[in-house]
């Protein structure tokens, strides 16, 4: 009995609200029904009271399971709710009909519908319900002594009552329901916080593991290296068990020491080659299916470069579908198109430092040793013309020492032009930045003309580095704010200082001092090379007519006196 009793209890509490209203009313009402029935003046015996309250009780048992049974259906429900008012109705005439206390039970009708149907049910089951009672009190209690009009005005008042508790009811439930959908919608907002709070938790984790596969992308100094770092990377960021870097004319590059499948390897080049011009002009992740295989191929490119594409298989989980991820992937290309781009930068860099070495050396070579060989030698020629023919075998000894001396010079003479770009016309400074022009124009499909004057031994290794990230910036920024088609790029090189100009026909811009107050990050990086190599740099612009930029810097220059010259 207990069990039992315990069951009931947890199983009334799982009830919704509105059931347990319900419940509630219905045995209140019943309770309080039964005991102004008992203490009533009616002339029945306490025996038959109580057997009509037991089968009152039982009725009502038998209803609440019902409605609780059948709630979700509107036709049962419909068909209860009519057999209760019919039963309340006949009910009422043993206990002395519309004067009898169970009238107000029949609002559990009322209330029932109120809850599971809709209002318009639930007045037409009012109105039926004090009709037939009005109609049946009338005709067994008061047919012979009053008109049934009469009596219906006699009633008013407890019609008038039942009217506005029906009211009531209708508007309690309403504003029950209203509150319910807001704690629903509550409960929602509350599950998308907590999920949300998840994915931040996860977005935070992942922001670590970017910065740390920067961290180390950066510390490698050869780009095999930085690739294969880039596939674990990208392997352990996206939860994916497959990943490969494309470029041309390399090809496909997997995790070190891993086997490469020949006809996946096929499919998937046969795929990304013919979505390759899409890939290098968008930032966009494509999907592709490549032998029953979903990968995503995510082009590795900045605004002025492509360098490949990371083709990351799918994860069978669905969480790789939402949109966090796809972004998680882009960000992770941008930072390792940053990477790549920096490393190559540092290349450029390294590049310039032993050619100027290089340069340095060769310069020193012919302005010292060779210069004293050769006067060496031409004091050897000197001597052996002043010698006597008794001192002929001397002459020939100097012979031998001045040939061994030019042959010295003829060898230091071909070790300089090959290291001296000077001597051999190659010069990295200037086949950089035109290599760079070439990929920018084949990349973007833009007409640029770019021309180099002066001696460049006037610039610095700093300087040379400042001119090329210059360039870099100027040619973005006239591509991707600009829409640019026509780019033309001089640098003049004198001994007093250096001229830049990159002038484009793209968009242009209105320049005031608000708008230089909010430039962008292209803008900001031309004017601090500019301050580092304490030039100058104006911005000539207007609407629809073009951009130019102009960057200006001065050379050292240093007086030599008499003494140093030979």
């Amino acid at each position: 009995m207990c069990n039992y009793a315990k069951k009931v209890v947890i199983s009334y509490k799982n009830l919704a609200d509105q059931d347990k209203i319900m419940i509630v009313y219905r045995y209140f009402s019943l309770g309080i029904t039964s005991t102004f029935f008992l203490v009533s003046d009616l002339t029945y015996p306490l025996g038959r009271k109580l057997f009509i309250i037991g089968c009152l009780m039982i009725a009502s048992l038998m209803l609440s399971l019902l409605y609780m049974i059948y709630q979700t259906s509107q036709v049962r429900i419909t068909l209860l709710v009519l057999m209760e008012i019919i039963g309340v109705t006949v009910f009422l005439t043993p206990t002395g009909g519309l004067e009898s206390p169970f009238v107000w039970y029949s609002l559990n009708a009322i209330v029932v519908t109120s809850i599971l149907l809709n209002k318009y049910i639930c007045w037409l089951s009012l109105s039926f319900y004090l009709s037939a009672s009005i109609f049946l009190t009338h005709r067994i209690f008061y047919l012979n002594r009053i008109e049934l009009l009469e009596y219906i005005l006699a009633k008013r008042n407890l019609l008038l009552a039942f009217i506005l508790i029906t009211a009531v009811v209708q508007m309690l439930e309403k504003n029950i329901k209203k509150i319910q959908h807001q704690s629903e919608a509550l409960s929602e907002t509350i599950r998308k916080l907590a999920a949300a709070n998840i994915k931040t938790k996860e977005a935070m984790n992942n922001v670590v593991e970017l910065y740390q596969a920067v961290h180390l992308l950066t510390s490698q100094q050869n780009k095999q290296s930085v690739l294969h770092l880039i596939i674990q990377c990208a392997m352990e960021t996206t939860k994916s068990e497959r990943v490969y870097y494309y470029s041309l004319p390399v090809g496909f590059k997997g995790v070190e020491g891993e086997e490469l499948h020949p006809a996946l390897i096929k499919s998937l080049e046969i795929s990304l080659l013919e979505r390759l011009p899409s890939l290098k002009s968008s930032l966009e992740p494509l999907e592709v299916q490549c032998c029953d295989r979903a990968f995503l191929l995510a082009p590795v490119r900045t605004i002025i470069k492509f360098f490949g594409v990371l083709c990351i298989e799918k994860p069978t989980s669905k969480d790789y579908e939402s949109l966090d991820n796809v972004e998680q992937v882009k960000t992770f290309t941008e930072l390792c198109a940053c990477v790549l781009e920096r490393f190559e930068l540092e290349v450029v860099s390294d590049r310039l430092i032993i050619s100027e070495e290089q340069n340095r050396i060769a310069n020193e070579i012919h302005d010292g040793v060779l210069q004293r060989l050769f006067s060496i030698s031409c004091g050897l020629f000197s001597l052996s013309k002043r010698l006597t023919q008794i001192e002929i075998g001397l002459a020939e000894e100097l012979h031998i020492i001045r040939n061994a001396i030019d042959g010295a010079m003829k060898e230091l003479r071909e070790k300089i032009y090959g290291m001296s770009w000077k001597k051999s016309e190659e010069n990295a400074f200037e086949a950089d930045i035109r290599n760079y022009l070439v990929e920018f124009r084949n990349l973007h499909k833009v007409d640029i003309v770019c021309d180099i004057s002066g001696n460049q031994e006037f610039l610095s290794i700093f300087q040379k580095k400042a001119f090329y990230r210059i360039i870099c910036e100027g040619l973005s920024n006239a591509l991707r704010h600009g829409k640019a088609q026509n780019i033309g790029v001089i640098l003049d090189i004198k001994p007093r200082g250096s001229q830049l100009s990159i002038t484009d026909d793209g968009l242009g811009f209105y320049i005031n001092k608000e708008i230089l107050s909010k430039k962008g990050l292209g803008i900001k990086n031309i004017q601090f090379l500019a301050d580092s190599m304490q030039g100058t740099v104006k911005f000539k612009s207007n609407m629809g007519a073009g951009t130019r930029i102009e960057v200006t810097i001065p050379h050292k220059t240093y007086g030599i006196s008499k003494e140093e010259v030979m």
